[in-house]
C-alpha cells in the first residue's frame, strides 16, 4: 500500500521492508530476508542520506543477517559503519551507541 500511495522509493516503504526482514529473521528465513534489508538500506541511502540514524539502524539489520549466515567479515564492517553513523548523529551517551559497541565487542 504504501508504495502505491507514496512510492516505490519513500522512506515509509524501507520502514516497512525492515519490519518484515526482521520478521522473516525471525522465523529463520535468511534468504527472503537479506534482498528486504538491502533493498531498505538502499532507499534510506537515497532519500534520507548516508548519516541518517536509519541507516545506522539499517546497516545493523543486515549485519545480524549476515551473522545469522555465519558471514563475520561481511557484518564487521557494517556494524563498525553504524557505530559510526551513531556516534556522529546520536552522541556518546545514546543507547544505541552502546548496543552497538558491545555487539562489536563480543564479536572481536
Amino acid at each position: 500500500i504504501y508504495r502505491q500511495q507514496l512510492g516505490k522509493q519513500h522512506p515509509k516503504v524501507a520502514d516497512s521492508l525492515s519490519g518484515l526482514a526482521a520478521l522473516y529473521m525471525g522465523q529463520g528465513k535468511l534468504s527472503e530476508a537479506e534482498p528486504l534489508h538491502e533493498e531498505a538500506l538502499r532507499i534510506y541511502r537515497q532519500r534520507l542520506g548516508e548519516q541518517h540514524p536509519k541507516v545506522a539502524d539499517s546497516l545493523s539489520g543486515l549485519a545480524a543477517l549476515y551473522m545469522g549466515q555465519g558471514i563475520l567479515l561481511a557484518a564487521l564492517p557494517l556494524y563498525r559503519e553504524a557505530l559510526r553513523i551513531r556516534r556522529q548523529q546520536l552522541g556518546e551517551q545514546h543507547p544505541k551507541v552502546t548496543e552497538s559497541q558491545r555487539v562489536l565487542a563480543s564479536l572481536q
